[in-house]
């Protein structure tokens, strides 16, 4: 049933390793359709001379949001990736292909870094980092990996985040409150959470002490906290004064919830570890209690989001079509389902039945995004008739 299949896939992968020519397949499959589309977009890139607008929206840094939501299914089914090497493969070509769209792209990128609601989304580059290190420690394989991704999601956190509050803080522009506002904005929370729980799973393999490992891990946690809390204050004065419009409420505003759900992890995994230092066990009933409470604020906005939804797509009739910001939409999914799971091991809750129900929900709104992307690289591939 299902609640064996997602306990076994969430408990380490060497289910996954255990399949060896079907997961060689897989792999080679993979990279040759991957191959394929890239040298496709290559073609259209140096006939046309620019690139493609869909191509360079998904690609740039500012939407990288794919990468992270993906990495939320990955945490929970390690066992269904190809191999980590595979999907280290994966994230060098994205990254490359990136760097080789924004030599192209400069201007738009700069754009992006100057615009206040765009360039939080850079911030995902340190969340897909951090958590492609998570990969590599719960598959057990090439130990060396994970604390080099670590000390790079750090150095990507340090330098976008404080380049992105400098500016808000220091810079000339003046705009409307409304017009400050994004869902956007939280990953400032989930790039410091994505640390907090890098620092827990790799606290073996990080050449620090394993006091020091978990008081950064610690520090993390209680420091997302804090910016989720700052900035969960203007989005919610935002919809309470509004004005609210179908254009406004994007799905970035998904990530109220995400945030909460990667903050329950990094606390559900401190509270499991609490064990390791006696101040992580003097602080425990707090670390639990202060977990707990972002778990039911996160589960707070899941029926006010859904609402959000009908009434943008079905009362104002809002097209219903793919953007890069509807992997915002999955990724809270995905890791409500995965913080929830973990959650039930902290607490002993009885929430692994809600955990497995998130799972099938984000799952389907995974595959339903894919095929959006795959539509949209097919009319590119197609070119105008």
């Amino acid at each position: 049933g299902a609640p064996r299949v997602v306990t076994r896939l969430t408990g380490g992968g060497a289910g996954g390793r255990g399949r060896g020519g079907r997961d060689e397949g897989r792999e080679a499959a993979a990279q040759a359709v991957g191959a394929a589309l890239r040298f496709h977009v290559h073609q259209r890139v140096t006939h046309a001379g620019a690139v493609p607008e869909a191509v360079a929206d998904e690609l740039r840094p500012s939407r990288a949001s794919s990468s992270g939501a993906s990495s939320a299914y990955a945490w929970a089914l390690p066992a269904y990736a190809p191999g980590t090497p595979g999907g280290g493969a994966r994230w060098i070509v994205l990254h490359a292909e990136r760097g080789r769209v924004g030599a192209a792209e400069t201007r738009r990128i700069l754009a992006d870094l100057g615009d206040i609601n765009r360039a939080p989304g850079f911030l995902t580059m340190v969340a897909g980092t951090a958590i492609l290190g998570n990969q590599y420690v719960r598959l057990g394989e090439t130990k060396g990996v994970a604390p080099v991704l670590f000390f790079a999601a750090v150095a990507l956190w340090l330098l976008i985040l404080y380049g992105l509050l400098s500016r808000m803080t220091f810079g000339r522009e003046g705009r409307p409150f409304e017009k400050r506002v994004a869902g956007s904005w939280l990953l400032l929370t989930v790039s410091t959470q994505s640390l907090a729980v890098l620092a827990v799973l790799a606290v073996d393999q990080l050449p620090l002490p394993t006091a020091t490992s978990l008081l950064l891990a610690l520090v993390m946690f209680l420091l997302g906290g804090f910016l989720y809390l700052m900035v969960i204050l203007m989005i919610f004065r935002y919809f309470m004064i509004g004005p609210v419009t179908p254009e406004s409420f994007s799905p970035d505003f998904w990530i109220t919830m995400g945030a909460c759900a990667i903050t329950t992890l990094a606390g559900s995994l401190i509270v499991q570890n609490v064990h390791l230092d006696p101040v992580l066990t003097r602080l425990a009933p707090f670390l639990e209690g202060f977990t707990l409470f972002f778990w039911t604020t996160g589960s707070f906005w899941v029926p006010l989001l859904l609402v959000g939804g009908v009434w943008r797509h079905l009362l104002r009739r809002f097209p219903l079509a793919y953007e890069p910001r509807y992997w915002s939409l999955v990724f809270p999914l995905g890791m409500y389902a995965a913080s929830t799971l973990e959650l039930a091991k902290a607490t002993a809750l009885p929430l692994t039945g809600l955990a497995h129900g998130f799972f099938y929900a984000g799952l389907t709104a995974w595959t339903l995004t894919f095929l959006g992307v795959l539509l949209a690289v097919a009319r590119v591939l197609r070119g105008p008739r």
